[in-house]
């Protein structure tokens, strides 16, 4: 068998089928299928945080969601409980300009390009909860946490990750795990977006196209990267352009995967049905046409740029989409792979539910 033949090979054997993506049509509010009426969340499950200044970026994790206030500093709530407490300030973290929590580890991105991480569960966290500096990180503008990595978007438009290095997560098979130091990711110069997923990453480029490394059994990878295993399971790429992903504005790995094209249309691909990883057929992403005012994406949560939401479901294996009555003027959204949600609204105020 030729290079090119087996390469083929390795791709159908990697690569899941794509499940179609039902959405509402852009000019009416009107859901599809069974869910014939707009979903609203009950007043009384929607609680404001309190004691918190005008916020300009959340994050949420799985008992924990923090928030960046407008003289740049971070104020952090548990999520747990029948009412928020109120929110309690991190001294230490000032200037932030970006913030990405996972479970109950929060990290976050200072003015300066230094990142600061605190928290438990992770393997750069410090045994009593307090602050670890990040090694090497001098000029991240954004950053994404997942499980056991997380990665930076750097002012140069390279992406550089830190944790631990199984499955490629930091970008090369060969790379030892550096829970407090951060790799330069090969091939990336001009990344514009930066998001993680457990066991895998993805990086917007400045042309519009998706470079991604990592596991090979959560994202359908584009030819010439997989190497060889007997399991798709076990599949590492290098990072590799996904050759059906162009014109992207931004992508999100928090649930399935979505991107957000810049036309404002979405295309979503399963990163959880693995009973498809050995059907035969190439990717074939499905748009979202139905959707074409996306401004972003958190998990299942799509922001459109009239500050609504809209949730995607895949019950029956078949997304399916229904407009949010509540809450309306959101900014940005956030959440915790479906367990708690917390909204941005314009003026700066935060508002938080259990999904």
């Amino acid at each position: 068998m030729t290079k090119t033949a087996l390469g083929l090979a390795m791709l159908v054997a990697c690569t899941p089928k794509i499940q179609k993506l039902v959405v509402v049509p852009a000019e009416t509010t009107t859901p599809v299928a069974e869910t014939s009426k707009p979903s609203p969340l009950p007043a009384e499950e929607m609680k404001q945080v309190a004691n918190l200044p005008p916020a300009i970026a959340i994050a949420v994790g799985r008992e924990i969601a923090c928030a960046v206030t407008q003289d740049g500093g971070v104020r952090c709530w548990s999520l747990e409980g029948k009412d928020l407490p109120l929110a309690q300030t991190r001294p230490a973290i000032r200037e932030v300009k970006s913030i990405s929590a996972f479970g109950t580890s929060v990290c976050a991105a200072q003015g300066t390009g230094k990142i600061a991480c605190w928290g438990e569960g992770a393997p750069w966290s410090s045994v009593d909860g307090s602050v670890t500096w990040i090694g090497g990180a001098s000029d991240a503008i954004k950053i994404a946490v997942g499980h056991r990595h997380g990665c930076a978007l750097l002012r140069s438009g390279e992406v550089a990750c830190w944790g631990e290095s199984g499955l490629g997560c930091l970008g090369s098979l060969n790379q030892p795990a550096t829970y407090t130091e951060l790799i330069r990711v090969p091939r990336i110069r001009d990344a514009v977006d930066v998001a993680v997923s457990n066991f895998g990453a993805c990086a917007v480029r400045q042309n519009g196209h998706v470079i991604c490394w990592g596991s090979g059994d959560i994202t359908p990878w584009a030819p010439s990267g997989p190497i060889a295993p007997p399991q798709p399971s076990e599949t590492i790429l290098r990072p590799t352009e996904l050759r059906f992903a162009t014109d992207v504005a931004s992508v999100n790995l928090e649930w399935d995967a979505c991107i957000v094209h810049r036309n404002g249309h979405v295309s979503c691909w399963s990163l959880t049905d693995r009973a498809t990883m050995h059907d035969e057929g190439l990717v074939n992403i499905v748009d979202a046409q139905g959707i074409g005012d996306a401004a972003s994406i958190s998990g299942d949560l799509l922001l459109r740029k009239n500050g609504t939401l809209v949730q995607i479901d895949d019950d029956d294996k078949l997304y399916t989409a229904r407009t949010l009555m509540s809450p309306t003027d959101v900014i940005q959204v956030a959440q915790d792979r479906r367990l708690y949600a917390c909204a941005l609204k314009r003026g700066g105020n935060v508002v938080c539910w259990h999904r």
